[in-house]
């Protein structure tokens, strides 16, 4: 059994069980599913397709003649027609109601692409007959050959619209009634039903089929038998028709879409030929795959696992036979080339990167001028001669903390926080003794950080950045010593409320830093300080100089806490 589960797990014979079920599978599946469920399947959603796409034409000639119907009725709805004739019925001036009506025909009407013209005339008075100056031609031929056939239409309207197809034109007629609902004349709007239909005739077109339109009276393409119709889908010798039906108050709507049978399924035809012929070829590809598959695919795999896992055991500079220019052939020579690299790495690179870490950080710890010394001697040597012994003493051992912290003989990089504290409180002394009350000195330390440990001489850094650059040039100050924990870093702060530095020395400080180049100006503490903690923490470390919200300058320092060294 387990010499069989061996051989399943083998890449060899799992490539070669992929590529048989990948034959076989979708033979069986294919030749069994396409015949009973597939294509039966596919000829429903060909079908639904059609009658989407034709509810979609439908749609779009209903939404038109919707937008014409409203249209027609806002006549009475607006009142500037009712409103003028009621002037002019009442003794009013022909020309002011001749000019208010025309004046609405060409607002309400002129614009409107499926309108030819628009005409409006009292029943009682036809010969006065207003129209669309862009429809002259038109309106006069219905004048003179169609008004009365219209006339004797809108006795039986009542309110309602309705399409009239009369003398070769499509007019929607709409009689207008007083407010006492009394008809006083009749609302003409002649279509222009070529541009009506554009859309659902392109809309057909595009995917081979043929439409035709029933709009009440009005027929596109006369002869369809449309009676003999009903609305949805149905089968019609070698075409497959679509009717979708709609009637409102104001109109009776039919639109059919007609395809033929064999062009709506000429690609599944196609399809199944095409497969069948598919599957046959499949039979000798899979046997070329499968030695094309095992010469190059799966015993340069097994080379390079072989050496992958002599590697893992230690034994580097291993090599594979494996040439070519192809992708595999590449990764053979990489592998080789990557293994002696790794090698030599090992040997001497790696350690020679170790020694010059080493090397750099001891040569920035070195570089950092303790100027302070300078001032602290030359107040041991004023309060030597102004003051008594107690003084001195004092001054003397905060000295030896400050020079024992620069010399550093132990050679130590990280040091507790707790040490760095104590250089920090014999800084602060010197600075009490420099300035006197002109300086003000605080500390707030969260004592679960003592044991924290911190690259040397950084604490330091920001007190003299502070003193040197903000309290001095001021002539006083405060200076408050911050140590707190933010999520995994350890921020340290040195807040000054001396000279606050402009905002192109702040900017330029800033870059300064950035860059590791002191420049003119000092700040080169900084500058050394944030080029130690990229070397240290691999740039997982910051320095920034900014102003808070009041406005004293903050030197602020970011350490990972947790970290190995």
């Amino acid at each position: 059994m387990r010499r069989i589960w061996a051989s399943l797990s083998s890449l060899r014979v799992q490539i070669v069980l992929i590529v048989l079920i990948a034959w076989l599978a979708p033979t069986l599946v294919l030749g069994i599913s396409i015949p009973s469920v597939y294509f039966p399947a596919l000829r429903e959603k060909t079908e639904a397709a059609l009658a989407t796409r034709a509810e979609h034409l439908a749609l779009g000639v209903r939404d038109t003649v919707n937008r014409l119907i409203t249209q027609a009725k806002d006549a009475t709805y607006d009142g500037d027609l009712t409103q003028a004739f009621s002037r002019y019925q009442t003794g009013g001036n022909y020309q002011a109601f001749y000019k208010v009506a025309l004046n609405y025909l060409e607002r309400r009407y002129a614009r409107n692409p499926y309108v030819r013209y628009a005409a409006f005339f009292p029943v009682k008075w036809p010969e006065q007959f207003l129209f669309t100056k862009n429809g002259y031609p038109r309106a006069m031929f219905f004048q003179a050959q169609t008004q009365p056939a219209i006339r004797q239409l809108g006795e039986t309207l009542d309110t309602a619209c309705r399409f009239a197809y009369r003398d070769g034109g499509l007019f929607l007629v709409r009689n207008l009634h007083d407010s006492r609902l009394e008809r006083f004349g009749m609302l003409i709007l002649s279509i222009d039903e070529e541009r009506l239909l554009a859309p659902l005739m392109d809309g057909a077109d595009e995917w081979g089929a043929q439409a035709a339109v029933r709009l009440d009276e009005y027929e596109s393409r006369p002869g369809i038998g449309w009676d003999a119709l009903s609305p949805g889908l149905s089968h019609q010798n070698g075409d497959l028709d679509y009717v979708v039906g709609a009637q409102t108050r104001d109109y009776i709507l039919s639109v059919l879409v007609r395809q033929p049978k064999a062009l709506l399924y000429k690609g599944l035809d196609w399809f199944m030929r095409a497969l069948t012929v598919l599957l046959l070829s499949l039979v000798p590809v899979c046997a070329l795959v499968l030695l094309y598959v095992h010469r190059r695919v799966v015993r340069p795999i097994t080379l390079l696992s072989e050496a992958t896992a002599r590697i893992e055991r230690g034994e580097l500079g291993i090599t594979v036979p494996m040439r070519g220019t192809d992708e595999l052939g590449q990764l053979g020579n990489a592998f080789s080339a990557m293994s002696l690299k790794l090698a030599h790495l090992v040997d001497t690179v790696y350690k020679e990167e170790i020694a010059l870490r080493d090397a750099q950080i001891s040569a920035m710890q070195s570089r950092i001028n303790p100027h302070f010394l300078n001032n602290a001697l030359e107040l041991i040597n004023w309060q030597a001669r102004m003051d008594g012994e107690n003084a001195i003493c004092a001054m003397v051992d905060a000295l030896s903390v400050l020079m024992n912290a620069a010399l550093d003989r132990s050679e130590k990089r990280m040091v507790k926080l707790r040490e760095e504290l104590s250089i920090a409180d014999a800084y602060f002394y010197f600075l009490s003794q420099r300035f006197g009350d002109r300086v003000a000195l605080a500390k707030q330390v969260d004592e679960a950080l003592l044991e924290t440990p911190i690259p040397r001489l950084v604490i330091q850094t920001l007190l003299e950045n502070a003193a040197e650059h903000g309290i001095a040039p001021a002539g006083g100050g405060r200076i408050e010593l911050n140590a707190r924990r933010e999520g995994g870093e350890l921020v340290l702060e040195a807040v000054n409320d001396g000279k606050r530095p402009a905002p192109d020395t702040l900017e330029a400080v800033a870059r300064m830093i950035e860059e590791g180049n002191a420049g003119p100006g000092g700040h080169v503490g900084l500058a050394n300080v944030r080029e130690r903690l990229q070397l240290i923490y691999m740039g997982r470390a910051s320095v920034r100089l900014y102003l808070n919200e009041a406005g004293d300058t903050v030197a602020e320092i970011r350490l990972p806490i947790e970290c190995d060294f």
